[in-house]
């Protein structure tokens, strides 16, 4: 046992060392601005954003935290920076920066309490793992109401969400409720461009929503649009405007796409999540599915090194439900939630994780480094184009990480898009048409 022991906290150090450091291309921008001394982000700026004159700048969040980090984190908490950081981090497809800033967030754990995860995962015995899309499909068929989770920084969430849709839709759900989108009135939710979201602006964000359309389901932006509201008051507001779904449309059965803990269904302290607050008003108990507790770097500091372990010792390739005695397994005692999926520790290609296929739907894409000054490289599609300035578009896909051989792989589906080549100052070097079959 002890041998075993060892083992795991072994194998936990050398998992985590993947993520101990930034990629080297954001590690470029920050010697980019220290050796040229320019000032790619004004000193004032103390809040991220990837919003500059009414256009989406995907560099400009990374310049202001690397330029103002000290500054911004004493305008806000260490942990909301690191949260928002990796979130911009994930929209340019920089998974290793996103994930190694947001676990700088985490609240750290005595030695004790991490020595008692080794001990409980030693307990765990004769687990076995299914399929999560077919387990998850047998319980939703008979449902009125299904919400799932995610993590911002983390798109393999939303590919699995993607995943699921179709199947979804064929058992009768015509509702897709996803709370990034903007609510504001004016805001035509199936517009998807600048102003449908801080979120969407990530680009499997964007293709989750554009896919949901193409099924079928109608868009609905249930966030609370009031910013004075108390983090309280949000969560009864969320509930309110998803079951207004409800009482517009009776036969409705609505797929709901949330973040973190607003899923659960019990209160914490005198907190009321809004799945719990949905079900008080609704009298209808939804299929809530936990994907952030059980998946790389988990979302909070136990969970972390409880992962490391657990996928040590059973080790999947599929996004899985944990199973013993034909009865899921409350792995970290989060009684909260119906069904919690373990997703597997990502693969790599060509520099990029390989969940950016989607399952297949979308193919790599190589692109040349034509461009002497070249560091990213986007994608948009042809179709949403047309009288528009690329600035307020939402790219299908987009990297700066390059493979071995120098190009740059863009994960695309079948179609006509634009081809945007820019600088580290996220300057357009050139724009070409392309076409993937």
């Amino acid at each position: 046992m002890r041998f075993k022991s060892f083992f795991l906290i072994s194998f936990l150090f050398v998992s985590m060392a993947v993520f101990a450091q930034p990629s080297p291309y954001l590690t470029q921008i920050k010697t980019y601005i220290n050796t040229s001394k320019k000032s790619l982000a004004d000193s004032s700026v103390l809040r991220l954003s990837d919003r500059v004159n009414n256009r989406i700048n995907y560099l400009f969040p990374l310049y202001a935290a690397l330029q103002n980090e000290n500054k911004i984190k004493r305008s806000f908490q260490d942990k909301f920076f690191y949260d928002d950081f990796s979130d911009y981090l994930t929209s340019v497809a920089d998974y290793q920066s996103a994930l190694h800033y947001s676990a700088k967030g985490y609240d750290t754990l005595s030695k004790k309490v991490a020595t008692s995860i080794t001990s409980y995962v030693d307990t765990l015995r004769n687990i076995q793992h299914v399929d999560a899309k077919k387990y998850i499909l047998d319980r939703t068929a008979a449902a009125k109401v299904v919400m799932i989770n995610e993590s911002q920084c983390k798109p393999q969430h939303r590919v699995f969400t993607i995943s699921l849709l179709q199947d979804l839709h064929k058992q009768g759900f015509r509702y897709f409720a996803v709370e990034a989108l903007n609510n504001n009135a004016s805001v035509k939710p199936e517009v998807i461009d600048i102003n449908s979201g801080k979120y969407i602006h990530e680009p499997v964000n964007a293709e989750m929503l554009r896919m949901a359309m193409k099924i079928g389901f109608k868009l609905v932006a249930y966030q609370d649009s009031v910013y004075s509201h108390s983090s309280f008051q949000r969560e009864l507001v969320q509930a309110a405007n998803i079951y207004k779904v409800l009482q517009e449309d009776s036969s409705a059965k609505i797929v709901v796409q949330a973040s973190h803990g607003h899923i659960f269904e019990e209160p914490i302290d005198k907190y009321i999540p809004m799945a719990l607050a949905f079900k008080r008003l609704s009298d209808i108990d939804p299929i809530t599915i936990n994907q952030t507790d059980m998946t790389e770097l988990s979302d909070f500091e136990y969970g972390r090194i409880f992962y490391d372990q657990y996928i040590g010792r059973y080790p999947i390739s599929k996004p899985s439900v944990a199973i013993k005695n034909n009865q899921p397994v409350d792995l970290l005692a989060t009684t909260g939630y119906d069904i919690v999926v373990v997703h597997p520790q990502t693969q790599y290609k060509n520099g990029r994780p390989d969940w950016y296929s989607m399952n297949g739907l979308k193919k790599e894409y190589p692109v040349k480094p034509t461009e002497k000054s070249l560091y990213l490289v986007q994608a948009y599609y042809l179709s949403e184009g047309v009288n528009k300035d690329i600035g307020v578009l939402i790219p299908a896909d987009q990297t700066y990480n390059t493979a071995e051989n120098g190009y740059y792989y863009l994960y695309l589906q079948p179609g006509k898009y634009k081809i945007v080549y820019r600088d580290i100052e996220y300057k357009i070097l050139s724009v070409r048409d392309a076409e993937v079959n």
